[in-house]
């Protein structure tokens, strides 16, 4: 971790250039200050991005935590056509990466808002 924020993993190991000195293969893959804590585990948004892209999912999405009680829920609601079948499987793929169950909805393209800005894709209803 870099003291901007940044996530990132270093190695010290030669490169097939040659070259020896630590260096970042994995680049940044993250910030600290986008770390949401769920029911105690570290969730990245950018972890659960990687898993959407990689299952086909490359439309807007929303990542939604409320608390019910004292447990926390994280929903991810996603554009997209699909059955239930397939969001089962794209909670799995989640759970498998990110280490928790999470609730799935599938919406309709064009359902979520968009923005010429930067995208809020966060919605943290916990309070």
């Amino acid at each position: 971790r870099f003291a901007a924020g940044d996530l990132t993993t270093w190695t010290d190991e030669s490169c097939s250039c040659g070259r020896t000195y630590p260096r970042l293969p994995r680049g940044v893959y993250g910030r600290i200050d986008d770390q949401l804590t769920i029911r105690g585990e570290n969730v990245f948004p950018s972890a659960i991005e990687e898993v959407l892209r990689r299952e086909g999912y490359t439309d807007e999405y929303r990542i939604i935590v409320t608390r019910t009680g004292s447990l926390d829920e994280l929903t991810v609601r996603v554009e997209g056509h699909g059955a239930s079948q397939e969001a089962l499987a794209l909670g799995e793929a989640l759970r498998a990466v990110i280490g928790l169950r999470c609730r799935i909805e599938l919406v309709e393209v064009g359902q979520l808002p968009r923005s010429d800005l930067k995208s809020r894709r966060i919605e943290d209803l916990r309070s």
